[in-house]
């Protein structure tokens, strides 16, 4: 799975300790061209940023590009016109934003309902479907949190943060011909076990997503 990291950050870590490309990629035991990459786009694997944490002494939470809006429980982001205006809702004491990470699984539990609109006709909401998984946290598995829905593609992928927190990145693509587009990719922390929602669509179509994500001890 490929992350968004703060190359600017990643290069004055390097400058600091006067180490060279060459240096880094040696130290990580990643590749040169994969440093270089890094660096110039701004996006790793999460393997690779967490190679980098370990070799910098900071968490992969600080190494990621944190541009996302926080202050309050329901969140806006912009969509494409396939999907008209989001409005993502987040309840159970959801937050954003994310501090630390550490490596476990965890438990995911999933619903999706659609509702439609016709003209003359009162909305229908119809749970179309529902999943359970367990993944590694910050990693993304085909058929497992990489899932397809109709004409809908998503993702969920959680990290662990401390205080019992947990931080869900989502990606949610439409179809459209032979692509696909990315409409949204709304992020939220939610309470270990609390259920949070998030909702994207139009007037005449709209999805809602439950997210319950559980911690899971490894012992």
């Amino acid at each position: 799975m490929d992350m968004k990291v703060d190359s600017s950050y990643i290069k004055a870590q390097r400058e600091q300790r006067a180490w060279s490309q060459e240096h880094l990629a040696e130290v990580t035991g990643l590749g040169l061209r994969t440093i270089q990459r890094i660096e110039t786009t701004g996006t790793a694997s999460y393997e690779s940023a967490r190679s980098l944490a370990a070799v910098f002494g900071v968490e992969v939470a600080d190494l990621r590009d944190e541009r996302a809006p926080s202050g309050g429980p329901r969140i806006s982001v912009p969509l494409r016109p396939l999907l008209g205006v989001l409005a993502a809702l987040v309840t159970g004491g959801a937050l954003f934003l994310a501090s630390n990470s550490f490596a476990d699984q965890v438990l995911v539990d999933v619903g999706v309902a659609l509702k439609a609109t016709t003209p003359g006709s009162a909305a229908v909401e119809t749970s179309e479907w529902f999943t359970q998984f367990v993944v590694d946290e910050g990693m993304l598995v085909e058929n497992v949190n990489d899932l397809r829905l109709k004409e809908l593609r998503f993702t969920i992928v959680p990290i662990l943060l401390a205080d019992g927190m947990i931080l869900i990145e989502m990606q949610i693509f439409e179809q459209q011909g032979e692509s696909e587009v990315l409409v949204t990719s709304p992020r939220l922390v939610i309470a270990d076990g609390q259920k949070a929602e998030v909702r994207t669509g139009d007037e005449a179509r709209s999805f809602r997503f439950s997210i319950t994500p559980r911690r899971q001890s490894l012992l």
